[in-house]
């Protein structure tokens, strides 16, 4: 049995409103970018949502196809091999080194508020 092909673009920009809690309840919107890997299956489109400009303020969510577990150990050895890379060619090593020393930090400080859900 032939799978059915989806003609999709292998990039889209999306927009989300983000409730952040803030005093003044004001909403926030949050920039998307999705990857079809169906379509997309390097880092040729990567350029784009993430690059030397904006990786420090981004964050790279993989997403698998759970209809079908066996694919997913696969794809995310895939995936992180492919943003690594990319990460890689658009930021000196020095300054990824920075960037993960910061990002590492802020993750150990992080402490939930009192009643947060």
């Amino acid at each position: 049995k032939k799978a059915a092909t989806v003609n999709t673009a292998p990039l889209l920009y999306g927009m989300m409103e983000v409730d952040c809690n803030d005093a003044d309840d004001s909403k926030h919107r949050m920039g998307m970018w999705l990857v079809n890997s169906g379509v997309a299956s390097n880092n040729a489109f990567l350029s784009y949502p993430l690059n030397a400009q904006n990786v420090a303020n981004s964050m790279v969510v993989i997403c698998v196809d759970l209809s079908a577990p066996w694919t997913i150990a696969p794809a995310l050895a895939k995936w992180t091999k492919v943003i690594r890379e990319h990460i890689k060619s658009i930021m000196p090593a020095d300054e990824l080194d920075d960037l993960r020393e910061k990002n590492e930090a802020r993750v150990r400080a992080f402490r939930e508020e009192p009643g947060a859900v």
